[in-house]
């Protein structure tokens, strides 16, 4: 007999697949030659920015928000060009999303301005600000494309983890316990970063925002702002959510395979797992599947890094190195190309040595899933650590040690790089280009890493931690250097200030001018 979570994580899909009867609502339509080219433009465009692919249509919602809100501060002003934006753009399909959601998008921007109003006097407004525009794009994007099966499924792993997670050595209440495992749980399953983090962990705690919201809840809530952030904030960075998240990761592929086989199966699905003898077969080829799948994304997405750093490093370098070498006469080819090809090579070898499991892992997952589906009369729990907690003085000489050691390390590399007559600019790009493909590389490692079921920490050896000593430096770098690009980004800022807006204001125009055309040739005919 199947467990109950997953007889109603079951009973949800089913509903999702029924057909609904669909009403004679207007589609939003948009003119296909402006689509075309507004496509190629935001596929140019990723290229040269380059994001993880899951939050690439959250982050372009937000992008568009914050162009449009420089321009007005009416919703009704900015829910239509929005949702036009992003179909044109092709993150969503045309002629598919009824014209209803312009004025649902139109209520749901209503609110977030009318939060950010009323900040005009609390100290951290801008930061409060910049929170709720992504908030208020995670919230958008799930408005236009439903989220039923991806929350389904998260629920059915947090009701699984909830009862076999015990925290033998800390106190923590039920309702807490049940949000740093949803917290948990999105970062392995969903890789969700802190803007939807911050949105599903609000929805789940404030219902009423999501549900229309009156007025008065809106003023109260308001007030209460930096608050509800700050707490928000705080169970996101919670101490005991790593740990969670130890376990959670064990128990993604499962989940994983279950979602596949129920994408693959649809109104099948629900006989599939009732029957124990059927299921054992699907999950094995299903993982089979999925792990073709993970290979070739795995490719493409280190092709499309490498192809946008190196973009951009000869963006760079034609720019700035080679002016600047030339004016000092310290132009050296082969500096030049170690600069322009070595980070590229990088990402190359990263994507080359990264191992995702096989046979002794696919047994792994297939048994978990066996054994959650169908599970045993008495429940094996899995106990929760807290963190160990270390004095002053030894944090403090771990960290003296391991600066110490970025310093070396990098001290070493640029050592190295002055003795091939790099300049000090040059060193200085190419350690910043570095350190971001170390990071990238790091994140692409981590993507096929949701299909091990093993405890990642046992498989760590004597190269795992010679290679940390040497490419965490890079990596912290990396990470800090990613965030600040993502605001600063040079050739972005000047797309998003003097390019974007004129060229939408031309799709627009051309929409408008092939409409006329159209209408002019009817009146002919």
């Amino acid at each position: 007999m199947i467990s109950d979570p997953t007889r109603r994580y079951l009973q949800q899909i089913d509903s999702f697949f029924q057909p609904e009867a669909q009403p004679d609502v207007p589609k939003i339509h948009v003119d296909y030659v402006a689509s075309k080219i507004a496509g190629l433009y935001e596929t140019l465009r990723q290229v040269i920015d380059y994001q993880e692919e899951h939050l690439l249509r959250k982050n372009t919602i937000e992008r568009i928000l914050k162009r449009r809100l420089l321009l007005s501060s009416d919703p009704g002003e900015i829910s239509q060009p929005l949702v036009f934006e992003l179909i044109r753009g092709g993150y969503f399909a045309n002629d598919k999303i009824p014209e209803t959601k312009i004025d649902a998008i139109k209520g749901l921007l209503a609110k977030y301005l009318f939060l950010m109003e009323y900040l005009t006097s609390v100290p951290e407004k801008n930061g409060l600000i910049e929170w709720l525009k992504g908030l208020a794009a995670s919230e958008i994007e799930e408005k236009l494309a439903s989220s039923q099966k991806q929350t389904a499924l998260l629920n059915y792993m947090v009701e699984e983890l909830f009862k076999r997670l015990v925290f033998p050595e800390v106190t923590i209440e039920e309702a807490l316990k049940k949000e740093l495992i949803f917290v948990a749980c999105q970062k392995t399953l969903l890789k969700a970063d802190q803007d939807l983090l911050s949105w599903r962990l609000l929805k789940l705690k404030f219902p009423e925002f999501a549900n229309s919201p009156t007025v008065e809840f809106l003023v109260s809530f308001s007030q209460n702002l930096p608050l509800v952030k700050k707490g928000i904030d705080q169970e996101i960075s919670h101490a005991l959510v790593k740990r969670i998240l130890r376990v959670a990761q064990r128990f993604t592929p499962g989940f994983i395979l279950i979602n596949d086989i129920v994408s693959d199966s649809q109104n099948e699905a629900r006989g599939v797992f009732e029957k124990p003898d059927s299921l054992e077969p699907r999950l094995k080829f299903t993982y089979e599947k999925r792990y073709k799948l993970m290979k070739r994304e795995n490719r493409r997405w280190g092709f499309r890094w490498v192809i946008s750093i190196l973009l951009s490093k000869m963006f760079l370098a034609f720019l700035i190195e080679v002016p600047y070498d030339r004016l000092h006469n310290n132009f050296s080819p082969l500096a030049m190309a170690v600069n322009l090809f070595v980070p590229p090579f990088l990402m190359f070898l990263i994507i080359a040595s990264i191992f995702i499991p096989k046979e002794k892992n696919k047994k792994i997952v297939c048994d978990q899933v066996m054994t959650m589906v169908y599970p045993k009369e008495t429940l094996e729990t899995i106990p929760v650590k807290k963190p160990a907690e270390r004095s002053g003085w030894i944090n403090f000489i771990l960290r003296a040690i391991f600066i110490l050691s970025s310093i070396t390390v990098f001290g070493s590399v640029f050592y190295l790089l002055l003795k091939i007559n790099f300049s000090w600019l040059s060193i200085i790009i190419f350690l910043a280009f570095f350190s971001l493909i170390a990071f990238s590389g790091m994140k692409i490692e981590a993507s096929t890493k949701q299909l091990k079921a093993e405890d990642r920490e046992k498989e760590e050896g004597i190269t795992t931690f010679i290679a940390d000593i040497f490419f965490l430096p890079f990596r912290n770098a990396g990470k800090w250097l990613s965030g600040q690009l993502q605001k600063y980004n040079l050739v972005i800022l000047i797309l998003n200030l003097f390019f974007e807006a004129p060229l939408q204001i031309f799709f627009e125009f051309i929409e408008s001018w092939r409409g006329y055309l159209k209408s002019k040739k009817e009146e002919l005919e």
